[in-house]
């Protein structure tokens, strides 16, 4: 005992320096589930559920046809049908100088109008007034409550626009034939009278409107007409247009006078500017008409032609020629000083006249320019009153035609009234009297007994399927937990199951479909690592009840059957299980013995009747099982095994019960987590695969255990196709011996 104490409290962490397994961790607890439904997968939902979907498709279908025949007994339906055609004229519209013809799509949305306007509230309360409605037995019921009377004639009542065409469809159902008959004939009689009204009322609103407006534009003419005579009187309008023209010919008259002066003005300008330089032919005229000068001219001409001859006789210095040409000079200088004299009083005089002609010229132009704004005048105020004139005119004018355009659309209006198309719709089909029942049909409660059943059996179906969260295949373990698949066990339903022990099956069995998945079981385990890297397995799951165990031991009788050494340890101290399945002689004597130091691993170690396969039992429950299973005895033990065994194959608790599978998962090269079909639910093994999760853990994969080849189940075909491929033939419930 005191050995015992010693190995408990001398508990250390795990070496994980000594071996390096890769710690394989499952896509399943790392990210979310993937829940994805195939064909395939919807298939094997509706086969497993077929006698579901059956059961409740013939009690629905059942339901339905005693539905009808209750309703045939009940309440029957007879429906009276009718047709009303909805007319588009074609003729202009009296308001708008653009026709209106007509087009599908217009025929289309005035057929859909009218079908929504006999559906109206209001519409089917005025049918319901008329005496012949009142009077049927189908009113006299609901006549106390008028909700109901109005909703059930809404129900009953129904009116639809045919495509493609200028029909509507009407109809009204009725528990007597008679009676559906007299309501739908009523309420098209109300739907013919109350479109005659509207469509009249409506002409006879135009034709007032018409008639208002023309009176109305009557009285403005009427005020025209008055303005035009006062201006008429006012003006004398006959006289203005003379008097224009009068106007005109002297403002013509008065423009040549202003231009005549205006040249006028340039002359006498010129000639100033002239006689200030002295160039001007009055002072020359002036000069040559004066006696004085004439003389002194004439005087001193002789004198030069005398001179002329005395220098041809005497030459210059001659005394004669000398005198001669003094007196000329002489006569010279009194010439020049009487035309400088002359010249002055001609200037002096001309300009002051010229001065009086430019005074004169002005005066004139201004007295033009007066006259001319005088006449400018009177010939804008003659141009305004011909413009008002003639503007009042053009309003008469107008305004006549327009009393012509009224007075034509009242006479279209009032031709109107008596067209034979002025109601838009007409009643081309009265109401027929019913000859069959309309309301139950056989085969529409049939179809829809069949219909329902199928829809609600198939959606029970589904919602059973999807509200069983549990692990049924494989399938499933990729699907929902992301994690490898090692294999399945299918479930052992034999005839015989009561006498073989599926514990041992491997062994009892061998050639059956269950030996056959822990053969492939085995074969994914040794491909999933190169060879000699996996040698201790640990077996675990999420409870109790998965078949742990059975696992564990067929999957060692598997290995030792290839001829491998294979030790199979219980590492289960909670609740043991493999001391039962194999009987040992002598003492008792287990893991915990061992690894307390009571007993040595080859003491407490015994062969089985399988060979190749030894077992080590779990031994007494110690006090603290997982600081001894985390022990170093315990990882000294392994390491030992390892080298003497090819395969260490433990038999683990559950992982989510206790805390030992943990510890022990650390020590094993690789976990193995047993999951039971239809009972481990997702959300569990989830748990399990994120607890597992943890450094120097190594999860090989999921072993689904149980399977049931289920109709449209995961393995129903390559159940019965293994049976029917191989010849079962049981095994003795001996010890297997090696073939050499």
């Amino acid at each position: 005992m005191m050995q015992q104490n010693e190995s408990i409290t001398g508990i250390q962490a795990p070496r994980g320096a000594m071996r390096t397994p890769a710690a394989v961790r499952p896509g399943g607890p790392a990210g979310a589930a993937v829940s994805t439904l195939n064909v395939k997968d919807v298939l094997g939902i509706l086969q497993r559920r077929v006698w579901l979907i059956l059961i409740l498709t013939v009690l629905f279908t059942a339901g339905g046809i005693g539905l009808y025949f209750l309703l045939l007994k009940q309440s029957p339906k007879y429906t009276s049908r009718g047709i009303i055609r909805v007319k588009m004229p074609s003729r202009a519209n009296i308001l708008s100088p653009n026709s209106l013809l007509p087009r599908s799509d217009i025929i289309e949305i005035e057929a859909q109008s009218k079908a929504t306007y006999l559906r109206n509230e209001a519409f089917l309360a005025k049918a319901l007034t008329r005496q012949a409605i009142r009077e049927t037995s189908w009113y006299q019921k609901r006549a106390d409550n008028q909700e109901d009377l109005q909703e059930d004639l809404q129900d009953d009542f129904s009116a639809s626009p045919q495509r493609n065409s200028d029909y509507v469809l009407v109809s009204f159902s009725a528990n007597s034939p008679a009676e559906s008959q007299i309501i739908l004939r009523e309420i098209l009689l109300e739907f013919e009278q109350q479109m005659k009204d509207q469509a009249e009322g409506s002409l006879r609103n135009t034709l007032r409107q018409l008639r208002d407006e023309r009176r109305s534009q009557e009285a403005q003419l009427t005020l025209l007409r008055d303005r035009q005579a006062t201006l008429n009187r006012q003006a004398n309008m006959p006289g203005l247009e003379q008097g224009r023209q009068v106007v005109t010919d002297e403002m013509r008259l008065l423009n040549q006078e202003q231009l005549r002066l205006s040249y006028q003005q340039l002359a006498l300008n010129q000639e100033i500017e002239q006689l200030k330089q002295g160039a001007s032919p009055l002072v020359a005229q002036a000069i040559e008409q004066d006696p004085l000068i004439n003389n002194l001219r004439y005087r001193v001409a002789n004198l030069r032609e005398t001179r002329d001859r005395l220098l041809g006789r005497f030459g210059e210095s001659h005394r004669d020629v000398q005198e001669v040409t003094a007196s000329i000079q002489s006569l010279q200088e009194q010439l020049d000083a009487r035309q400088g004299q002359l010249q002055e009083q001609a200037i002096s005089a001309q300009q002051q006249s010229l001065q009086e002609q430019q005074i004169s010229l002005q005066s004139n132009m201004d007295q033009v320019k007066e006259q001319l704004a005088a006449v400018a005048v009177r010939q804008r105020e003659m141009d305004n009153q011909m413009r008002e004139y003639q503007a009042i005119q053009d309003e008469i004018d107008f305004m006549g035609r327009r009393l012509d355009r009224w007075d034509e659309q009242i006479s279209l209006t009032q031709v109107s009234l008596n067209d034979p198309d002025l109601i838009p719709a007409e009643v081309v089909v009265r109401a027929n009297k019913p000859l069959m029942i309309s309301f139950p049909k056989l085969p529409m409660f049939l179809a829809g007994g069949i219909v329902l059943g199928l829809m609600v059996s198939v959606g029970l179906a589904f919602l059973l399927e999807f509200a069983d969260d549990s692990i049924k295949s494989p399938g499933d373990v990729m699907r929902y937990l992301r994690a490898p698949n090692l294999g399945m066990i299918p479930l052992y339903e034999e005839e015989d199951a009561d006498t073989i022990e599926v514990s041992r099956i491997c062994a009892i069995h061998p050639q059956s479909m269950i030996s056959e998945s822990f053969r492939q079981m085995k074969t994914d385990i040794m491909f999933s690592s190169p060879e000699g890297e996996l040698k201790t397995l640990l077996v675990t799951s999420s409870s109790a009840g998965c078949g742990r165990t059975v696992t564990a031991v067929n999957l060692a009788i598997t290995f030792a059957a290839e001829g491998k050494r294979v030790l199979l340890v219980d590492g289960n101290f909670r609740r043991p299980a493999i001391h039962r399945l194999f009987a040992s002689v002598g003492e008792r004597m287990g893991l915990s013995n061992v690894l307390v130091g009571q007993a040595s691993a080859e003491k407490a170690i015994h062969a089985t009747d399988i060979n190749n396969l030894d077992v080590l039992e779990s031994g007494p429950l110690p006090p603290s099982p997982a600081h001894l299973l985390g022990s170093r005895q315990m990882r000294e033990f392994v390491d030992q095994q390892r080298r003497r065994y090819d395969f260490v194959i433990i038999d683990g608790p559950p992982a989510l019960v206790v805390n030992d599978a943990r510890t022990l998962a650390t020590l094993a090269d690789g976990t193995l987590v047993v999951v039971r079909a239809e009972k481990t639910s997702r959300g569990i093994v989830q748990r399990l695969l994120r607890e597992l999760s943890i450094p120097n853990v190594r999860i090989l994969g999921v072993v689904v255990n149980a399977v049931r080849p289920r109709r449209g189940g995961y393995y129903q075909k390559t159940y019965r196709s293994y049976y029917d491929y191989v010849e079962s033939r049981p095994a003795a419930a001996a010890p297997l011996q090696e073939t050499t």
